[in-house]
């Protein structure tokens, strides 16, 4: 396997690339569609993107169309670049990438018999200095901003030139300017001096006329958990209020406001006890709750292989889904495709003794095998096997582990400093050794 989304995944053998769609139509056999020669020309972002015959194209699986998925011809992205954002659109996507050159948005959409794509360079940024921050809410602007220019962008990549809101002289450059959220996804970001500028989605209007996106305040946060905002004297659990002035809140009653957080489901602690907000006074609500251990661990998903996610206590491992548990003694470390604790590695769903040094350990990559291909759509509806040759490392040793197999195998024939992570062609020179045993 090389990317999977919801949709596809690309797969490759020694010859072709395939796109194997995730949908289909109700008895319809999976296919696994040819998209290009295997060559070391070839690039693959995901899987939908992906570059052959000197051209990025962009695909999707379609049933109805006799190559098995429909092929955007993307002639305006330049031939290396690193995709900043992105938000998949049904079948079509928005991409916001950055070359050497420049950073663009990038528009697909698939609409039966007219697909198309849009370029469009978001001028004066320089792609070698500017940072993207992703908004807590997909329904908000994002942040895209170098040292000299600030924008805002939403999931359509529509963006507005802001910098000259910021109209008061600033300590550093905008892409070094520290964020922070609050409770309502509200941003404020700061310079390092005492100066607050306080984002609003719809603007706010000012006694000029003007509605801008962030207004400045002589403020600081009250401590390290910047949240609470000190202004003037007073306390603000927010900027809007702050800018403002209004809501302001009594901390008369907190013991140790240097230690005040708020919590994560809600109420504000400092490290004696809990308060709650009442008539914008913060007041004494019961000691402190008890401290929540479990950690949960995305699930692991691969064509046929999925594992579901993982709750981990400080003596159990629970998988969702399952009534199980497993013991455990040391940290869950994760391996992209696998975890391992202890002397062991929780792999395709299967516990097995694991000699490597977990803490040193890394994924290198994995190849996928199809035992049972599909039929091509000749009807014969069979399902679609494929298993998978996965590849570990550590300081000194390389370890290999196959679908439903019962442990890691040593490949003593190479050393690990001479394999790349996430490297085909390595991948490649590791399945040969196999091959030769």
């Amino acid at each position: 396997m090389v990317f999977d989304d919801e949709k596809a995944l690309i797969v490759r053998d020694n010859q072709f690339y395939y796109l194997v769609a995730k949908e289909l139509p109700y008895e319809k056999p999976i296919v696994a569609q040819k998209i290009c020669v295997v060559s070391p020309l070839v690039k693959v972002k995901n899987s939908r993107l992906i570059r052959f015959n000197r051209k990025w194209h962009y695909i999707i699986p379609n049933s109805f169309v006799k190559q098995g998925f429909d092929d955007v011809l993307l002639t305006k992205l330049p031939t290396d670049f690193k995709i900043v954002y992105s938000i998949n659109r049904d079948k079509g996507a928005n991409y916001l990438i950055k070359s050497n050159k420049q950073v663009a948005g990038v528009n697909i959409s698939i609409d039966y018999k007219n697909n198309a794509y849009s370029y469009n360079p978001i001028p004066k940024l320089n792609p070698l200095s500017t940072v993207f921050t992703s908004a807590q809410d997909d329904v908000d602007d994002n942040f895209l901003r170098d040292d000299r220019n600030f924008y805002l962008i939403n999931y359509d990549l529509n963006f507005r030139d802001v910098t000259s809101q910021f109209i008061k002289e600033k300590k550093t450059g905008f892409n070094k300017m520290s964020i922070n959220f609050n409770s309502f996804h509200e941003a404020i970001f700061s310079d390092g001096s005492n100066t607050l500028w306080i984002y609003f989605k719809d603007g706010i209007s000012l006694s000029d006329g003007t509605d801008p996106n962030f207004m400045p305040i002589e403020a600081k946060f009250l401590n390290a958990d910047n949240k609470i905002i000190v202004y003037d004297g007073k306390y603000y659990t927010d900027g809007w209020a702050a800018a403002n002035e209004v809501d302001n809140v009594d901390l008369s009653k907190v013991n140790d406001k240097a230690s005040l957080v708020l919590l994560p489901d809600g109420p504000y602690a400092d490290k004696y006890q809990c308060y709650r907000i009442e008539n914008y006074c913060l007041l004494p609500d019961g000691p402190l709750p008890a401290i929540d251990k479990m950690q949960k661990l995305s699930a692991i998903s691969s064509y046929g292989s999925s594992m579901p996610a993982l709750r981990v206590s400080q003596n159990f491992i629970y998988r969702e889904e399952n009534t199980d548990s497993i013991s455990h003694t040391s940290a869950v470390k994760f391996l992209v495709k696998a975890y391992a604790f202890d002397d062991k590695i929780l792999i395709e769903n299967k516990l097995i003794d694991n000699p490597a040094n977990r803490e040193k350990m890394v994924f290198i990559g994995a190849l996928a095998n199809v035992i049972v291909p599909c039929d091509g759509g000749r009807g014969q509806n069979h399902a679609v096997i494929v298993k998978y040759r996965y590849f570990f490392k550590n300081d000194k040793t390389i370890y290999t582990y196959y679908s439903s197999e019962n442990n890691l195998q040593v490949l003593s024939d190479c050393k690990p400093g001479e394999i790349k992570v996430d490297n085909f062609d390595d991948l490649q020179k590791l399945a040969k050794l196999i091959v030769k045993k």
